[in-house]
């Protein structure tokens, strides 16, 4: 099936059908069935990454959130709040680009102006797409935070490339299924 996937090309982000047949493992594990691991998961500097929105969605299906829920976003900051089920309080956080200045992913220009650190010099989703950048940090941080259970060893491609979201190479690809 890996290799049939491969040749199909409609899932050319992994080099190879070997990463498309560790993903599809990694993504079972999950309880994903193959195609959704695919489409949500990226080979990033060797690693196999996931989409924020499916990690909160991983929490979500686990049934141990009471509720998940968008408090604020604007361009400044992200808030989220949640409660696991049989706690006694809820959890609320923020991220903000402050934060995201502190962690690498954003920097702040002589002017005062912020820009997303790219390697390639190009604008990084963090130029193009500042709030829900802010959502996928704060969501999964969240996650984390009250929900280390179901999000152990789950990370997004920008947490891994420290922002600068680069292509996988052949030998990122041997590296992930060894």
């Amino acid at each position: 099936m890996a290799k049939a996937l491969y040749n199909s090309r409609l899932y050319s982000n992994f080099p190879s059908h070997e990463a498309i047949f560790a993903v599809i493992l990694r993504g079972r594990s999950l309880g994903l069935d193959a195609t959704t691991a695919l489409a949500n998961f990226h080979v990033v500097e060797g690693k196999p990454t996931m989409s924020a929105t499916l990690i909160v969605g991983l929490v979500l299906q686990s049934g141990k959130a009471e509720y998940f829920d968008l408090v604020e976003t604007t361009d400044e900051q992200a808030v989220y709040v949640t409660r696991r089920k049989g706690s006694t309080k809820e959890v609320e956080m923020a991220f903000t680009v402050n934060d995201a200045v502190a962690a690498g992913l954003l920097e702040r220009l002589r002017d005062g102006t912020l820009r997303g650190v790219s390697r390639s010099g190009k604008p990084s989703n963090w130029d193009k797409w500042r709030r829900p950048m802010l959502l996928a940090r704060c969501s999964v941080q969240l996650s984390r935070a009250v929900y280390p259970d179901v999000c152990a060893g789950l990370y997004t491609p920008d947490e891994i490339s420290d922002g600068r979201v680069i292509e996988a190479t052949i030998s990122d690809a041997v590296q992930l299924i060894t």
